[in-house]
């Protein structure tokens, strides 16, 4: 039904993958042709990017429909993050100086809409979920941890297919938490 399979990687994979480049290094060549392998073996692929506040998004085709998120990886229940120097801006939003911007609640609800919408488009389809952060590890890690959860995917097999994660508490706390509206 739907997704079948989670992946998380890096922005630079990601930029690779969308221009459908490369790159000049041999890693990097590695990576973007495991990315292709990996995708051209699911009917459709599906996306969700996140991004830095202070870094540009990944620009997708309009027609692609990948979701496109900007917040920083931050976990304010991390002792080493947050404490009594946080506090909230004029739009709401909790912000730790020289950290950045957390998840909102409507940024999780967002996630959580878009996984369960592609997850039941298609019940027959065989779909790839892919998600980039910066790194790979901890934002895109706990989406597709709760993807996998909300996906009915093997917790095995995303951890095979994502050996390097570490997902960010926090940001899986928000999107489990979060009612979707469908």
């Amino acid at each position: 039904m739907g997704i079948k399979a989670c992946r998380a990687i890096s922005r630079r994979s990601m930029l690779r993958w969308v221009d459908g480049t490369p790159g000049m290094y041999a890693t990097n060549v590695e990576e973007f042709w495991k990315i292709q392998d990996l995708t051209s073996s699911f009917d459709a692929v599906h996306v969700i990017s996140i991004s830095d506040v202070d870094v540009k998004p990944i620009e997708f085709h309009p027609d692609f429909g990948a979701l496109i998120l900007q917040f920083d990886d931050i976990d304010p229940d991390d002792s080493g993050c947050g404490g009594a120097g946080n506090w909230i801006d004029e739009s709401g939003c909790r912000v730790f100086p020289d950290s950045g911007l957390l998840i909102r609640a409507e940024q999780a609800r967002a996630i959580k809409e878009f996984i369960l919408r592609k997850h039941q488009e298609t019940p027959l389809s065989n779909d790839l979920l892919l998600v980039n952060c910066h790194m790979g590890v901890s934002r895109s890690g706990a989406v597709i941890t709760v993807a996998g959860e909300l996906c009915g995917i093997d917790v095995k097999a995303i951890d095979r297919m994502n050996p390097g994660i570490s997902p960010n508490l926090y940001v899986m706390r928000l999107i489990r938490d979060s009612h979707a509206d469908l």
